[in-house]
Formats: structure tokens, sequence, C-alpha cells
């Protein structure tokens, strides 16, 4: 299984709204597979990185947690 990422708002090559023009790309080799990879393919001088299931869950979790504090600042919401 593959997920594509698009990555819309880099701040280093400025594009108009609409155009990815970065991504990470995840990637699990099957069901009973232990680890994901998470790839940046735009940027050469990163490797792929191989996550434990306990390690792509934290990462979720932290970008959950990261989200949801700017959407209580945003929408005035209380963020504890």
């Amino acid at each position: 299984m593959i997920k594509f990422v698009p990555i819309e708002h880099a701040p280093y090559l400025p594009v108009r709204t609409g155009e990815a023009n970065d991504c990470i790309i995840l990637r699990r080799f099957s069901k009973d597979s232990t680890t994901i990879e998470m790839a940046f393919p735009f940027h050469p001088d990163s490797p792929i990185i191989n996550l434990s299931v306990v390690d792509a869950i934290m990462l979720r979790n932290a970008l959950d947690e990261l989200v949801s504090v700017k959407f209580f600042e945003k929408t005035g919401g209380l963020t504890e």
C-alpha cells in the first residue's frame, strides 16, 4: 500500500494555490509488514526513513496534537 501526501505550501518554492510542489510518500509492503517507509522524493539528501508501527503511531499522534492546538487557537477554543 502506498500513500501520497502532497505539500502545497513549501516555503522555498512559491507556487500558485492548488499546485503541490513537494510530497511525502508512505509505503507499507503488506498488511503483515512491521515497518512503514517514509520518503521525501524531492530531497535527494534525505534517505528513506523506516518507521516501526509504534513509531508511525507516535508520529500520527504528534501531528494530531499539533494540528489540534493550531485549530483551537484559530477558533478561540480551549487548548487543554
